[in-house]
């Protein structure tokens, strides 16, 4: 009877699974989902399950949690993306001092060029114009933004610091404790 139940169920495009394997870091991105989700709330924590069916096995790779409010904001990620967008315009910042810094060479290069055929054909040298009047200088960048995104991750990094600090010390005590023992 199960072999004709199951063949039924073959042909409705369903399938017996008798075994689920669950990879370990699946299993961990469950549990931490459902500590942040639900720390003290009635709340269901709700995700995706990433996996394929082998034979009458599930296996499940991995997981997406589902955010508990569609508008709440990392703050790690907000401050990751912060130090980016200042990265990138201190880089466009260097791009165009140096471009200017090559033009204002290559005006001098040509200047200099022409004086010296103007002075071999007896005309008068061009006058020396300020070179700064024809490359105005660029804009420095402002400097608030930086420095708020730079406090931002000297604290992080103080915060990692401390916790890592205080997992390590209770490794060497466990480790001690364990040889101890023996």
């Amino acid at each position: 009877m199960s072999t004709s139940r199951s063949k039924r169920e073959a042909e409705n495009g369903r399938c017996i699974i008798n075994v689920v394997q669950l990879e370990g870091l699946a299993l961990m991105k469950i549990i931490k989902h459902c500590h942040e989700e639900g720390a003290g709330n009635t709340e269901v924590a709700q995700g995706v399950l990433l996996g394929l069916v082998v034979d009458e096995r599930l296996e499940i790779t991995n997981c997406f949690p589902f955010p508990r409010h569609a508008d709440d904001v990392d703050e790690e990620s907000t401050v990751h993306i912060s130090y980016l967008q200042e990265a990138n315009k201190f880089n466009n910042y260097q791009r165009q001092n140096a471009k200017q810094l090559q033009d204002k060479h290559k005006f001098m290069q040509k200047r200099a060029a022409e004086n010296a055929q103007r002075q071999s054909r007896g005309e008068p040298p061009l006058p020396d114009e300020d070179v700064s009047k024809q490359f105005k200088p660029i804009a420095p960048l402002p400097r608030l933004d930086a420095m708020i995104t730079s406090g931002q991750i000297s604290n992080y990094c103080k915060q990692i610091s401390q916790f890592c600090s205080q997992s390590l010390g209770k490794l060497y005590v466990a480790k001690a404790l364990q040889q101890d023992k023996k």
